[in-house]
């Protein structure tokens, strides 16, 4: 279903169950088929469908257009039946499988892995959006569900399912982790990408031989990154790859194939949890470490490649190269799955899944039961404990966490008092606060008696300065931390942050970061952009200023390093590259670039 078919129309109340909910009985079958057509919101306009939202309409979070992206039906009903022909290979307890879905949706993979035959499952999940988790409660009433980030599950709850859990199924969140991230205390998985610390702390949950199958980005089997080869590294010496699949992205004709409003090239993988860590990678692993599975493995790609493939793992943005996979998706190939090593000496790992003790003096561990509570004062239990946290990580002088933290607090803490109202007036809230529920009481010290947030929670804090450890002299280093911080940069602010460096003008560090493989942009020419982001976007503006500064007697190969395209025979130097002609007044700007070959190599 498209995502727009999805969402068209009058949201139907609580994503078609609110009659129910407002009248306390399960949905009807009617109910439950309008509620399993909701599609998320990735790719689409929040904005555009607001004023549609029925009144008490849990407002969908603005993350979701970056992550909701939920399982195609036939993608997990063909996981369900690779997955029933393996059960009896799973550890079990008693004859039960406990299995996890840490990023649930409104519960495709649930649904699919439902009926005759997983009898012996039983399934625990985690799901963050409200308006989803809604869902998900109303048409699984009886699951084991935790509706918040994944994070704060492992804090919770991790553990007591620590090297308990048989079966993990995943179609994890693709984009930026947000504030959730500072909510996992162990600092070994502070993963930037959501996938990765999805893939990497849910599979390490998984008993030995467990199963873990995840649909991720393509990059993180074949991109050549450092980042990425490390992160396969880490991956591989804790569990083995039994399998893995390239979904098709796209339809012959050019429609996406599997994501409504997406052309997202994504992977299916299968892992076997090996029970413990080599001390290095296997060595039948080693083609896989070096992003070559598909090599090994061609008919495991299921359609024709279009493109280059240059490992994209940020779903978020266009693929560089134009890589895309052409085919209809009807069903997974037979498949054995890849043997493991036998003989591989397993090193045990330390506990995982739980919290460790905080430091002193950080963050106060807050535990309050609300089990019972209505789902109103449960929230703001939860959000109390995340404002002691958020507060006293600020007390404590903390540089980074505050300011990851803030936007999606703020963000709640406003949705609470835009569903319930004012706190100070909420007469059961007042009630557990009198009670002496610690939660409770963190959360109405939040706002004023006006209902307004205390000063403290209503701005964003300070954003840190950069903080520099390298060497003095480094410039490329500088100017790199420089440009993650604020993802803009001129030569003032780089000579300013490294006036107290050994180097002696400004002429000097910009010959050193230039020669680091920067380049020089701008009306003014005084910007620098690092290659990798100058040689993306929109290229001919920038093609216009370098000709301009050409002219005007500044050689482009002096602003930036030369450039060559494998693919056709042309010269790109510097900000200067060359397509091999303009392009006329009728010729639109996307078929010109896609003829001058844009891209970064």
């Amino acid at each position: 279903m498209d995502g727009r078919e999805a969402h068209g129309g009058e949201p139907c109340g609580d994503g078609g169950g609110g009659e129910a909910r407002a009248e306390r009985r399960a949905p009807t079958a009617e109910e439950r088929q309008t509620l399993r057509a909701y599609s998320g919101w990735g790719g689409l306009s929040i904005e555009g469908a607001a004023s549609r939202f029925p009144e008490g309409f849990p407002v969908p979070e603005a993350r979701g257009l970056i992550h909701e992206y939920y399982t195609p039906s036939k993608v997990a009903a063909e996981i369900a039946r690779i997955v029933q022909s393996r059960l009896d290979t799973l550890p079990d307890e008693e004859g039960v499988i406990h299995a996890l879905e840490p990023s649930a949706g409104i519960g495709r993979m649930l649904s699919a892995f439902s009926g005759s035959g997983f009898n012996e499952l039983v399934w625990h999940a985690a799901e963050w959006s409200d308006l989803s988790g809604r869902m998900l409660h109303a048409l699984y009433p009886e699951l084991d569900l935790y509706q918040g980030p994944f994070e704060r599950w492992i804090r919770e709850r991790g553990p007591t399912w620590n090297s308990r859990l048989s079966l993990i199924v995943s179609n994890p969140p693709y984009g930026a982790r947000g504030a959730a991230l500072a909510e996992d205390p162990d600092r070994e998985y502070r993963e930037k990408r959501a996938y990765a610390y999805f893939l990497r702390r849910g599979l390490d949950l998984l008993a030995p031989t467990g199963l873990g199958v995840y649909l991720i980005p393509s990059g993180f089997l074949t991109a050549n990154t450092v980042e990425m080869r490390s992160l396969r590294e880490q991956v591989l010496k804790r569990h083995h790859l039994a399998a893995a699949f390239r979904l098709p992205s796209v339809k012959p004709g050019g429609r996406e194939a599997l994501f409504p409003g997406a052309m997202l090239v994504t992977d299916l993988l299968l892992f076997r949890a090996r029970g413990g860590e080599l001390s290095a990678v296997d060595a039948g692993d080693r083609g896989i470490l070096d992003g070559h599975y598909f090599q090994e493995f061609p008919r495991h790609i299921l359609g024709r490649e279009l493109g280059q493939d240059a490992g994209d793992d940020d779903q978020t943005k266009k693929p560089r190269y134009g890589y895309q996979v052409e085919g209809e998706f009807s069903r997974l190939p037979r498949f054995e799955e890849r043997p493991i090593c036998a003989d591989c000496r397993i090193i045990p790992l330390q506990a995982t899944g739980g919290a460790k003790a905080p430091r002193a003096g950080v963050t106060r561990q807050i535990q309050d039961d609300t089990a019972g509570l209505p789902d109103e004062l449960a929230a703001a239990v939860n959000l109390g404990v995340r404002v002691d946290r958020y507060l006293a990580l600020v007390a404590a002088g903390n540089a980074e966490e505050p300011a990851q933290l803030w936007s999606e607090l703020h963000e709640a803490l406003r949705a609470w008092v835009s569903r319930y109202g004012n706190p100070a007036a909420h007469a059961a809230l007042q009630k557990i606060v009198q009670r002496g529920t610690t939660g409770a009481e963190r959360f109405v010290s939040a706002f004023t008696k006006t209902g307004t947030l205390i000063q403290g929670l209503l701005t964003a804090p300070p954003r840190p300065a950069p903080r520099y450890t390298g060497r003095l002299d480094d410039v490329a280093a500088q100017a790199e931390l420089l440009y993650r911080r604020a993802r803009a940069l001129t030569v003032a602010d780089l000579w300013s942050f490294h006036e107290s460096s050994a180097a002696r003008s400004t002429a000097r560090v910009l010959r050193r970061v230039l020669a680091a493989g920067w380049c020089l942009d701008g009306e003014s020419w005084t910007d620098l952009v690092p290659a990798s982001a100058y040689y993306t976007g929109d290229l001919w503006p920038k093609h216009d200023r370098a000709q301009l500064r050409a002219k005007r007697g500044a050689h482009p190969t002096r602003t930036c390093p030369p450039r060559w395209s494998r693919r056709r025979r042309r010269s790109r130097r510097a900000g200067c590259w060359r397509p091999s002609r303009r392009p006329s007044s009728t010729t639109s700007t996307a078929s010109a670039r896609a003829r001058a070959g844009c891209r970064s190599t």
